[in-house]
């Protein structure tokens, strides 16, 4: 692997645009996320209190980023809880303080691939010990082991 910046453990800011093919114009999801080393994989989950769940793997090589995610939308929103999955890649800042780049992944009806611009930007440390476990997604009604951040992690299950 390349060696690059390095990435710091904490909260960082989340912003990706995308088009609604149900809806008219482009819309942006901004969230606060997570990311933490979990035993070798860097890893982001969403931070309450998002009505929607998000968890991402990140693989960086160098200053090179690639992202598998998963996002569970709003049970009360316009897409009633669906569950969508993708890829990302970024490239990381020099200062390893941000990343820019795109995301692909499925539209609702499963006819098109979409993609659009991702950002994600450091914001300050984590307030306390980061987490050693955190659930694999599940499908909503799965149970869960709880965590050490059980009540401050969005979790998938709604």
């Amino acid at each position: 692997m390349n060696e690059g910046p390095s990435v710091p453990f904490g909260i960082w800011h989340s912003a990706y645009s995308y088009q609604s093919t149900g809806r008219v114009g482009t819309f942006t999801d901004e969230r606060q996320i997570l990311m933490h080393m979990l035993r070798t994989r860097l890893m982001v989950v969403s931070l309450e209190p998002d009505s929607s769940a998000l968890q991402m793997q990140l693989m960086p090589s160098g200053r090179l980023v690639a992202a598998t995610w998963i996002e569970r939308t709003d049970p009360d929103g316009y897409y009633a809880g669906v569950t969508f999955q993708g890829v990302a890649q970024f490239i990381l800042a020099e200062d390893g303080l941000s990343m820019s780049g795109a995301w692909a992944g499925h539209s609702r009806d499963m006819n098109t691939v979409n993609t659009g611009p991702w950002t994600l930007t450091y914001v300050e440390p984590w307030p306390g010990d980061l987490p050693q476990a955190v659930p694999e997604p599940a499908e909503k009604g799965a149970s869960r082991t709880a965590t050490p951040l059980s009540g401050k992690l969005r979790s998938m299950d709604g």
